[in-house]
C-alpha cells in the first residue's frame, strides 16, 4: 500500500480539506478520489498527491458521469 493525499477544493477552487488514504497504486487512488467526490458534492475538485508527486490534477465531477 502507498500513502496518498487528497486535497479537496471548494466551488471557488480553494482548499477545503485534506484526506489521507492508503491505496494499492495510482489507479486505485484515482478511483478512490472519484468516489470521494461522488459522496461529497460540496467538494468540486480534488488534487491527488503521493508525497511530492502530483498523481491527478484537479479531478472534476464532470468526468465522473
Amino acid at each position: 500500500m502507498q500513502a496518498y493525499n487528497c486535497f479537496l477544493l471548494d466551488k471557488d477552487g480553494r482548499l477545503s480539506d485534506v484526506i489521507f488514504a492508503d491505496c494499492a497504486d495510482d489507479d486505485d487512488a484515482v478511483r478512490w478520489a472519484e468516489k470521494l467526490l461522488r459522496r461529497n458534492p460540496e467538494y468540486r475538485q480534488v488534487e491527488l498527491w503521493q508525497a511530492n508527486r502530483l498523481v491527478a490534477p484537479r479531478v472534476k465531477p464532470e468526468i465522473l458521469s
